[in-house]
């Protein structure tokens, strides 16, 4: 039978627990330095098993490397680091035992006594140990209790070196051992032709797998996730997942512990995707990743382990970039051709330029009217492929959303008015679920100013985007525009009483290219665009848009900004006058802040 190869899985965990032992070491003698040389009082007995200068230099040398330069230089050098850090154990043990072996021997089985402890124990067990020694050496040196100092013999120190030296060998196997026993019990999968293990199931898998304990340290790690990573799978078990799967956002700036799948499913111990970002491999490239993290749950619904899959997408992600420049570049050409057959249509069918019979302006409407269209197609493909490039126009505004909305609907209202539609205003500005508020003399209103900070021009090309689906799919009826607040968010909503909107269209009637397949949606035609741009826009400022329908009774469509106090937009109003080139604020915003203005309404609240 083949012996399984044991020194691949022991070989970055080797070189880790080598740096502990260099971190516990270097620790312990730097304490009983300081001690012995500067604690008052009873500590001055500790002066005969003191290390001397040099090894406290050394010490210092080792914690400040073991504890920062050791996690710098993993990340280009796993190897490297570990033997710097053996080189630096090896240098501070033989001085230690040139300077003590005579006066303080129990100094020195103390520490090889924790080597060994650090080997075949884990974190928590070395720190009890280091206390537990520290205080009996104190307890020593203050005469509380009698230790023979001159007791431990060259030959006990010895018989600690061989036993650390036996740990450190056996450490690998034990390990592996006990995660083969574990792979038997939790992990192992057979079939009824016999017999295929889990590892050689994970190594086959062409997207890379990553396993990590609780603690985020990688147990498995397979060949495509090495590949993706440039890590090699026998340095990357045992690290900090962090230190490997080195993930940033899609503008190239690191994810914070606290968004991280990892340290999120951990935390959270439910899965977590992550699919709008890139993975900064060994070479500092940076990859579009698709990655999905999933936890091992204990019985008591904690966290054991953390598996994640993930693969890369730059290829997809490039490709759908060369598409949208291809949309974009082709949409801004096809604008200026398109323009000028509008153009030259328009003035055929002015009487005034142009004489023809009741036939050929049948015609030509009809041209004029597709021709519209296609120039609508071509700005709203150029819109859609701006936003999801991140080439949208933004200048975002203090925006005082009563009066922004007042003027709109002012705007738009011949629009519904021209087919017989009653267009009706809810500016109350109705905190959501409570009573309106309203003046003493019962005519008016009461709308309280709620500011927010947008591009007054997006939001209103989202509004007027909304009120057009509402004239287009509501043949008699009202709109209604309307206002709520909360203390978070400002809620526009803009209600008909069309058709409404089948249950299982309404999840996706914010994706691109998606359209309710109906009779009113044949007839009436339409891009599939203008919601997905909607969306685009007020995700921009960190909102929410969203819709609520019943078949035959209407539908609503939410917008939800979020909301900024009256002190903020003074500030910000400031800033705006400052940088304007004019000293000016926009015609949109009031100069002053006024805490409540009374407006007149036609319409009830919206439900």
């Amino acid at each position: 039978m083949k012996t399984p190869n044991l020194n691949p899985v022991a070989t970055s965990q080797w070189y880790a627990k080598t740096n502990r032992v260099l971190l516990v070491v270097s620790a312990m003698t730097l304490v009983v330095f300081l001690l012995a040389n500067f604690a008052p009082g009873p500590f001055d007995k500790l002066e005969p098993i003191s290390p001397k200068i040099i090894s406290a230099l050394l010490a210092v040398v080792s914690l400040v490397y073991g504890a920062i330069g050791y996690r710098i230089l993993q990340n280009k050098s796993f190897v490297m680091s570990g033997l710097i850090s053996f080189a630096l154990l090896f240098v501070l043990s033989m001085w230690l035992a040139a300077e003590t072996i005579k006066e303080s021997p129990i100094f020195l089985a103390g520490a090889f006594s924790l080597i060994c402890i650090s080997y075949v124990s884990g974190l928590t067990a070395t720190i009890i140990s280091l206390g537990a020694w520290l205080l009996v050496t104190l307890l020593a040196a203050t005469g509380t209790i009698d230790v023979e100092w001159s007791g431990l013999t060259p030959i006990a120190i010895g018989a600690g070196i061989l036993a650390a030296l036996a740990s450190l060998q056996s450490w690998g196997g034990l390990k592996s051992i006990k995660r083969k026993g574990r792979r038997k019990s939790t992990a192992s999968i057979a079939t009824s032709s016999g017999g295929l293990d889990a590892n050689l199931l994970i190594a086959s898998i062409s997207e890379g797998v990553v396993v990590t304990d609780n603690q985020g340290v990688i147990t498995v790690f397979n060949q495509a996730a090495g590949q993706i990573t440039q890590w090699d799978p026998q340095e990357a078990i045992g690290l900090d997942v962090h230190s490997v799967i080195n993930l940033a956002d899609e503008q190239g700036n690191p994810v914070p512990r606290n968004t991280n799948p990892f340290d999120l499913t951990i935390a959270k111990a439910t899965a977590t995707n992550f699919d709008k970002g890139q993975l900064i491999n060994k070479s500092q490239q940076n990859i579009y990743v698709d990655l999905v993290a999933s936890p091992v749950l204990s019985e008591d619904g904690s966290t054991m382990s953390v598996i994640a899959i993930f693969k890369d997408i730059s290829k997809e992600r490039n490709e759908e970039q060369q598409r949208a420049e291809f949309i974009s570049t082709a949409s801004h050409e096809m604008r200026t051709p398109v323009a000028a057959i509008e153009g030259y249509l328009a003035l055929a069918l002015n009487e005034k330029v142009a004489k023809i019979d009741s036939a050929a302006r049948s015609y030509l409407e009809k041209a004029h009217t597709s021709t519209q269209h296609l120039g609508k197609l071509f700005q709203d493909l150029l819109t859609a492929a701006k936003s999801e490039d991140g080439r949208l126009t933004n200048h975002p505004e203090v925006v005082e959303v009563g009066q922004f909305l007042d003027e709109i609907t002012e705007g738009v209202r011949f629009t519904a008015e021209k087919k017989g539609l009653l267009l009706e205003e809810d500016f109350s500005g109705n905190p959501i679920n409570q009573k309106a508020t309203v003046a003493t003399n019962g005519s008016q209103t009461i709308r309280p100013v709620a500011y927010v900070h947008v591009d007054p021009e997006r939001i209103r090309e989202v509004i007027t985007n909304l009120f057009d689906n509402a004239v287009k799919y509501t043949e008699e009826g009202k709109i209604t525009i309307g206002m709520q607040i909360s203390d978070k968010d400002v809620l526009i909503s803009v209600a008909d009483t069309g058709a409404g909107i089948p249950k299982d269209d309404i999840p996706h009637l914010f994706q691109k290219f998606y359209r309710v397949d109906n009779s009113a949606t044949r007839q009436i035609g339409g891009t599939g665009l203008g919601l997905f741009i909607c969306r685009k826009i007020v995700e921009l400022y960190s909102g929410k848009i969203w819709a609520e329908s019943t078949a035959g009774e209407g539908s609503v469509f939410r917008v939800a900004l979020p909301r900024i106090s009256a002190e903020k937009a003074q500030q910000l109003l400031k800033q705006q006058a400052a940088t304007s080139k004019f000293g000016s604020v926009p015609a949109t915003v009031g100069s002053t802040i006024e805490p409540t203005k009374p407006i007149a309404t036609q319409g009830l609240p919206i439900k």
